[in-house]
């Protein structure tokens, strides 16, 4: 009877796992499977700089459907895609796709913590403010952390006037900040007066075309805004094409992920609000 009873209580444990998998599968809408995809590719390439590993994941995700407000879930919490994403989290999930790749740990899981690392400060999830909002804060942690270097003033030595206002000035326009604690929007202020404390260089988009061929493939580029308390309208990944700079994004107009078929200088004099742009390369 003994036997019975623990062949019934293993066989349950099995199809309870099995059908908590089949659930786990679902409810991911195939988001498991394509960072199989994906990653069975990276891992061949592992011992490439780590550029040149996240520029492979970028460009093969040409196509993926550009969705907007993806993170904008209560309470806050982690939240990863590939089969749909925005500028900042296409670029933010081709990065950490390389790290994983080149990591010890190629798992979905480790590929999760290292989109946790980049997007949240300090890596803690806790509460909305404690996520990454103004690029330019995720550029500075990705620094310290050693992932990235800015080289905006070592390519043109220019100065950018920043300041950061926008979140706190226009807290009524973020669903989580309208009805938010004092306190809530005090870490905001906090952030913003915290970045408002460093310097910034850009290249104005005048000098893109001078400065050139300072720039590589893999490099990411953030596009300066002259919207007031903003810093970074767009960003995407270098891409040379046939001898033309340009770059990959994740595209509003286009909808998708796609290689802008403008040069990058042409797509930064197309709009009005851009001042120029900012360089970060991947190490």
């Amino acid at each position: 009877m003994k036997y019975i009873v623990k062949f019934a209580v293993t066989l349950s444990i099995l199809l309870n796992g099995f059908l908590f998998t089949e659930v786990a599968s679902a409810q991911d809408n195939g988001e498991r499977a394509e960072y199989g995809r994906i990653m069975a590719e990276l891992v061949k390439i592992r011992e490439q700089p780590t550029a040149e590993v996240m520029l492979k994941a970028a460009l093969m995700r040409q196509g993926t459907d550009y969705v907007a407000g993806t993170l904008e879930v209560e309470p806050e919490q982690l939240v990863v895609k590939l089969k749909e994403t925005d500028c900042i989290l296409y670029v933010e999930s081709c990065l950490a796709l390389a790290l994983t790749a080149q990591g010890n740990d190629t798992s979905y899981n480790a590929f999760c913590d290292n989109i946790r690392k980049l997007r949240y400060r300090d890596g803690k999830v806790d509460g909305y403010s404690s996520r990454i909002h103004y690029t330019s804060e995720w550029i500075l942690q990705a620094e310290k952390n050693g992932y990235v270097k800015e080289i905006s003033k070592e390519i043109a030595d220019t100065p950018l006037n920043q300041k950061f206002s926008f979140m706190s000035k226009h807290a009524d326009r973020y669903k989580q900040l309208a009805s938010a604690p004092a306190e809530e929007l005090q870490k905001i202020s906090g952030m913003e007066s915290e970045l408002n404390s460093h310097d910034y260089w850009y290249i104005p988009k005048a000098d893109i075309e001078k400065y050139a061929s300072k720039i590589k493939a893999g490099d990411i580029v953030g596009f300066c805004t002259s919207n007031e308390g903003l810093d970074l309208s767009h960003v995407g990944i270098i891409v040379w094409l046939n001898g033309r700079l340009t770059f990959i994004h994740a595209s509003m107009g286009s909808m998708k992920v796609w290689i802008e078929p403008r040069t990058l200088q042409e797509y930064a004099n197309s709009i009005s609000s851009n001042k120029g742009v900012r360089i970060v390369r991947v190490l």
